[in-house]
């Protein structure tokens, strides 16, 4: 589960760019519902090697520009995360940027491909802009958080609890889309168990593939 490291992001005022890599449950256990509708969850999560490229370049205005195979549909106005993410974090000053998204993953697969884009655009802005990067950044999205960290990482509460992980066994993982949108919303509503057990307290360090996979096999993957 090795994904290769991005350079870090170029200094204030320059042209960038980053890959916003998927990222897998690999484990979901959905472990209770808050009040306000949001469900509890605990995840090993990790990124693939598979992504989206966003790319920064000066500009007076800020804009957001897409291409690539699933770019048909992925609107570029405040409907984008990416766009969102730059909005928040100018925070009203006003900065222009222009964004350019290749766009490689498919939308509404579960696989974080909108909160992926949205953590590298604040990844990218923040060093094009020179500010830092905000504390709330799950107000973007339950993913988001994930999104910003590097590694595999375990996942609690509605996302915003993140643990880093040994590094994994390296494997090979295969992503099949059938060319259905799942929205996240829809997936939960249909999950009529909302108070599973949690992965065990402590994850073990694997020393191999065959034990990581026989600790997956005792997981669940609830939705």
């Amino acid at each position: 589960m090795t994904v290769m490291e991005d350079a870090a992001p170029a200094g204030p005022g320059a042209a960038a760019s980053r890959m916003a890599w998927a990222k897998v449950n690999l484990t979901l256990h959905c472990t209770g519902q808050r009040a306000d509708g949001y469900h509890l969850l605990d995840s090993l999560v990790v990124r693939v090697g598979v992504g989206d490229a966003l790319h920064v370049a000066p500009a007076e205005n800020l804009t957001l520009t897409i291409s690539g195979p699933r770019a048909k549909g992925v609107p570029t106005d405040a409907r984008n995360l990416v766009l969102r993410a730059a909005e928040m974090l100018d925070a009203g000053a006003g900065r222009g940027a222009a964004l350019h998204l290749v766009k490689h993953l498919p939308a509404a697969a579960g696989i974080g491909g909108g909160s992926a884009d949205a953590a590298v655009a604040l990844e990218l802005l923040s060093a094009h802009w020179g500010v830092p990067l905000p504390a709330d950044t799950a107000r973007l999205g339950a993913d988001v958080p994930v999104c910003l960290t590097r590694g595999p990482q375990r996942m609690q509460g509605v996302g915003e609890i993140l643990t880093p992980l040994p590094p994994l066994p390296a494997c090979h993982v295969v992503l099949v889309n059938p060319g259905v949108d799942v929205p996240t919303p829809a997936v939960f509503a249909a999950l009529t168990d909302k108070n599973q057990p949690p992965m065990p307290d402590l994850i073990p360090i694997f020393a191999d593939f065959a034990g990581f996979v026989d600790f997956l096999r005792l997981q669940r993957n609830d939705l």
